[in-house]
């Protein structure tokens, strides 16, 4: 069973959501020891993996829908799908 949350707004991804979220990433990433990489992200390579690249699937986030249409939006979450076989 899922909740509906009227305050919650889920989307595709898109490239201008790639600064803020590489900032996401990059800040879990100096956390350490809670993602698989090791080294923070510049902005193009975040994109090419997660928004755009050849292995990109698909990446949605959620945002906080009291401030989804400014540009200090917040992202309340995040989720991507990559493909890693080499044939894809």
């Amino acid at each position: 069973m899922s909740a509906v949350r009227p305050d919650i707004r889920v989307r595709h991804a898109v490239l201008g959501d790639a600064e803020p979220l590489c900032e996401t990433l990059n800040g879990i990433i100096g956390i350490g020891g809670t993602t698989a990489l090791e080294v923070p992200l510049p902005v193009a390579e975040f994109s090419g993996y997660f928004l755009e690249g050849e292995r990109f699937i698909s990446c949605h986030v959620a945002e906080d829908r009291l401030t989804w249409w400014c540009e200090s939006r917040i992202f309340m979450g995040r989720h991507w799908l990559i493909g890693f076989a080499s044939n894809w």
